[in-house]
């Protein structure tokens, strides 16, 4: 919490954007009821910010939570127009009635569901299963911790559109955000034909 009240103040120091703020929430400081929010919420409104302008995403707790407290935290946040992201699902402690009754903006798959592709059976199904659940829902899925193109590739025949991860920095090293699969698999399929004609040039 003190972490997300730090950055939604930081966020007023930094040039202006049309994106949304995206601000990390633990599970437990949603499912507790009172004031606990009220330092984030100030912290917002001293910015300028609106609700609907910041992004909730919300990790999962080690410890198992009642999702009727869940549920009713996550519907507290939405009715103050706050938009909702579950992160770290596929591994984390989210019971899927949870996630189909939040409908939230978008659904944050778990770094270790993509470190899995495309080889292992298992993370491939729960990135279909994730996908359609999506679908059904009206959401969309964000894969985080992008490594490789295997990946990338991987997503975008399953329909993930958005991602994050080391793949996707720029040539500082920073990391470039969420950004369109295709684009950049285009972009890394580019680069590979690139360095293939440098090593192997063609003969005339």
């Amino acid at each position: 919490m003190t972490l997300a009240v730090a950055a939604a103040r930081c966020s007023s120091e930094q040039h202006e954007t049309l994106l949304p703020l995206h601000l990390n929430l633990m599970a437990d400081s949603v499912v507790a009821e009172g004031e606990i929010l009220a330092p984030l919420h100030h912290a917002l409104s001293g910015t300028g910010r609106q609700p609907s302008q910041t992004v909730l995403e919300i990790n999962p707790s080690a410890a198992a939570l009642q999702p009727e407290l869940l549920l009713a935290g996550l519907h507290r946040l939405r009715r103050l127009g706050y938009r909702i992201a579950l992160d770290g699902v596929g591994a984390g402690n989210y019971p899927l009635t949870v996630i189909v009754e939040a409908r939230p903006d978008l659904i944050k798959m778990d770094r270790e569901i993509v470190a899995g592709l495309p080889c292992e059976t298992s993370c491939v199904a729960v990135l279909e299963a994730l996908q359609h659940l999506a679908a059904r829902i009206g959401t969309q899925i964000v894969a985080e911790g992008v490594k490789c193109a295997e990946q990338l590739t991987t997503l975008r025949q399953y329909g993930v559109g958005i991602a994050q991860g080391d793949l996707l920095g720029d040539s500082d090293g920073q990391c470039a955000g969420v950004v369109c699969v295709g684009d950049v698999v285009h972009g890394v399929a580019q680069l590979n034909i690139e360095r293939a004609a440098a090593l192997h040039p063609l003969t005339r």
